[in-house]
């Protein structure tokens, strides 16, 4: 864990950096000039910080990789079987039996409506 907090630091500084640079020189000094592509290519950076994160803890992190696969493939075969896991497993079903109760109420109140 040490590793990937230690990328994510690095990736955050060299994502940011340029473009915390490029805004303090438009504050304080001649933005004119800077070209274009110096005033553009920060930004980007720093667009792109959040694309960071997750390729880094995929990277490094094995529970988190093979939890992020089987969430694109569909296969929750893959996912360890530990507590996680099934926390994680109850999480959803209450979140799908808290939806069909919504659904429910929403139709049993368009009934009421409809009725009256």
């Amino acid at each position: 864990m040490t590793a990937a907090a230690t990328f994510v630091g690095r990736a955050f500084l060299i994502s940011w950096t340029p473009y915390a640079f490029v805004s303090f020189w438009t504050v304080f000094g001649d933005t004119k000039a800077l070209p274009i592509l110096v005033k553009t290519l920060p930004q980007l950076m720093a667009k792109c910080a959040s694309v960071w994160n997750p390729i880094i803890y995929v990277s490094t992190n094995k529970q988190f990789r093979s939890a992020f696969f089987a969430m694109f493939m569909k296969q929750c075969t893959s996912l360890p079987n530990d507590t996680n896991t099934m926390f994680t497993t109850r999480l959803a079903t209450t979140k799908k039996q808290e939806c069909h109760e919504m659904n429910m109420m929403i139709k049993e109140e368009c009934q009421i409506t409809n009725e009256t």
